[in-house]
């Protein structure tokens, strides 16, 4: 079987390796995905454990159309009764340009038509367009004239996870923040004794919920009741639900194993009620300490205990403390002062769109990554809290 998982720019090489760890095999990245291939029970675990891929494709035809006749009698020419059935529901979506066919709508609409047209003409019935949480997505990606038909196993984006309930002000994507933590070696980190996931402007708590299921053993989409291959008739329930029950159990022995500590601050009560409520529902709430406290003030008992990785999406001017200029560059000279006096020896990640205002820490930076925060671009600047990386008073 022939598959593509699509990501984020820039994640690509992460989600190979970590597509590799899974069982694929012809590995291949590209631009905002991953060429692999394996047999069902491949796809069902990239669908299941991967914390970078957005979608899992299973390729069903590759061909070549001129125009719309070509599209349509192609289309048309897979038997669709292996598929699904007439009382479902599907969905077509389309990436990707094509010189004669430009609107990807009408694209949509023609291969929708071929796909009713063979349903209503051997059963007499017809299937339904469902435009959320369908029994079938389809996906057509156009490259000139050559078209890949894709199932779209996920059947929505795998970021999902079937936990978060409020995403916050600024959201940040569950894939995005597991790349970042991957980048910044948490999945080396939590193995060390005393070892801590510490976000000092935390909102909702998504790099810190990712960090924990990586440290804790757990399936991202563990609680994900939604995926797109559940409605499709050559779905194996029996295979999938022994992957799930192989996660629980890593799940369940990873909550009894001792790891990492997990902190979040926040001024933001609301959202540390919401970080706390998607702990509860990973089972993790022993291991989670949240406060409210504004960035700077983290001279805590409990960072003093331990060492680790502070990693932070602070804001950046976009959306929270939009046009304060002055006040975001005053929150990087107080973090950076904070620190310095209190977590010597921690690796630090800073996530922001604008680079410039994070000089105030006064610390050189040892990486820098570059990644997509939805259509902004931005930078996740890498230091080492330690006194030869510190600027001159």
């Amino acid at each position: 079987m022939i598959f593509f998982a699509t990501t984020a720019k820039n994640i690509e090489p992460l989600l190979l390796t970590e597509l590799k760890s899974l069982g694929a095999s012809e590995v291949k990245a590209t631009h905002l995905g991953v060429h692999f291939q394996g047999n069902l029970e491949t796809a069902y675990r990239a669908c299941l454990w991967s914390r970078l891929a957005h979608h899992i494709f299973l390729e069903l035809k590759s061909f070549n159309a001129a125009n719309q006749e070509n599209l349509y009698g192609a289309i048309r020419s897979i038997d669709w009764s292996k598929h699904f059935t007439p009382q479902q529901t599907f969905r077509i979506e389309v990436s990707g340009r094509h010189p004669e066919l430009t609107h990807p709508h009408f694209i949509a609409q023609v291969a929708k038509d071929a796909i009713v047209d063979q349903f209503r003409k051997n059963t007499g019935e017809r299937p339904s367009i469902q435009a959320e949480q369908a029994d079938i997505v389809l996906h057509l990606h156009i490259r000139d004239q050559h078209f890949s038909l894709y199932l779209d196993l996920s059947g929505e984006s795998l970021h999902r996870r079937g936990l978060r309930t409020d995403p916050g002000q600024a959201p940040l994507k569950e894939t995005l923040a597991a790349a970042l933590l991957m980048r910044m070696g948490w999945p080396q980190q939590f193995k060390h004794k005393n070892a801590m996931l510490f976000d000092p402007c935390c909102g909702a708590g998504t790099l810190l919920l990712e960090g924990a299921m990586m440290a804790y053993d757990i399936a991202p989409c563990l609680l994900r009741r939604y995926f797109g291959f559940l409605g499709w008739k050559q779905h194996q329930p029996d295979l999938w639900q022994k992957l799930v029950t192989a996660a629980e159990e890593r799940a369940a022995k990873g909550r009894s194993t001792r790891g990492p500590l997990i902190v979040g601050f926040d001024i933001n009560a609301q959202a540390l009620a919401a970080t706390e409520h998607n702990f509860k529902q990973l089972q993790l709430s022993k291991i989670l300490h949240l406060e409210k406290r504004s960035v700077a003030q983290i001279d805590h008992e409990l960072l003093q205990r331990h060492q680790g990785l502070l990693i932070t999406n602070p804001p950046y001017g976009k959306r929270l403390l939009a046009g304060q200029t002055d006040a975001i560059t005053q929150l990087y000279a107080d973090l950076g002062i904070a620190i310095k006096t209190q977590l010597e020896g921690w690796k630090i990640g800073i996530f922001t769109q604008d680079p410039l205002p994070v000089k105030a820490l006064r610390m050189r930076p040892q990486k820098q990554y570059q990644f997509l925060n939805g259509p902004l671009d931005c930078v996740l600047i890498c230091f080492d809290a330690k006194p030869e990386h510190y600027w001159a008073p």
